[in-house]
């Protein structure tokens, strides 16, 4: 493969393209593994096979040409701070070996992965963590995900920008027999505040493995989600407002009457 390591257990990839128009930017994809030493893997496309699809608008090679060996592949190192270890710094090496030992002392086995304006979002489900990256300052902030009802393992995350600020929407990768007591995987999300919040739980453990294939439509008022067992649904607001929006008349974990949202 381009990124020379011909194959893995990949899981989630996301996609940094901010300045199209900047000849001096390149987009940057980001891969991430689940494994115990998965690297998060960050891929720069050749500069030449970049303006010949800018050129002639055809994007099906930008991956798989390097006709001036500029293409870039380098994989993430943390560094905690000494004093606080839920942040640090962080640099890219070309090692994949460096990479590996990085991901198993400290990242392992991430899936989900989302960048919006950025700033890179992973979650990692051996520790459940939530990892945010600031990929032009290089420093990073984790924390757990283990808040209320989204307790199991987080998978792909979607993160949306309302106008109150970021709200990130998780699937959970539920497990039976996890911390929740069952496999009721749903979807659950996070403000900017870090309040925690469940939009949709399988409550009664009816659907098998976990959620996935989050996504939201145009105008945010849909809701996309699939269960692993074959199950999709639509999901809508009650109140007919966007996710993300204003105000999310959202469930908190400890109330859990308040159902705010329908499905079919």
């Amino acid at each position: 493969g381009q990124n020379g390591r011909n194959g893995g257990h990949y899981e989630g990839v996301a996609y940094d393209n901010r300045f199209p128009d900047d000849a001096n930017f390149r987009p940057k994809l980001f891969l991430t593994e689940d494994r115990s030493n998965g690297p998060l893997e960050r891929f720069q496309p050749s500069v030449q096979a970049l303006a010949d699809a800018k050129a002639s608008g055809d994007y099906s090679n930008l991956l798989h040409i390097d006709p001036d060996n500029t293409a870039q592949t380098d994989y993430l190192l943390i560094t905690p701070d000494a004093n606080i270890d839920t942040q640090g710094t962080f640099i890219w090496t070309s090692s994949l070996s460096a990479g590996r030992d990085n991901a198993n002392s400290y990242f392992q086995n991430c899936e989900g992965i989302d960048v919006r304006n950025g700033m890179l979002y992973m979650t990692c489900k051996a520790d459940k963590l939530l990892f945010i990256l600031n990929l032009d300052a290089l420093t990073y902030t984790q924390s757990s995900t283990k808040s209320g009802a989204f307790n199991d393992q987080p998978d792909q995350i979607a993160a949306i920008t309302g106008v109150n600020g970021d709200i990130m929407y998780f699937c959970e990768d539920g497990i039976s027999g996890g911390e929740s007591g069952d496999s009721g995987s749903g979807v659950h999300a996070r403000d900017a505040t870090g309040q925690g919040y469940t939009i949709l739980q399988d409550e009664g453990s009816g659907l098998t493995g976990e959620t996935t294939g989050l996504a939201f439509s145009p105008d945010r008022k849909l809701m996309i989600v699939a269960y692993q067992q074959g199950r999709i649904y639509k999901i809508w607001r009650e109140d007919g407002r966007p996710f993300g929006g204003q105000t999310l008349d959202i469930r908190y974990h400890s109330a859990p009457d308040n159902i705010f949202a329908f499905a079919e």
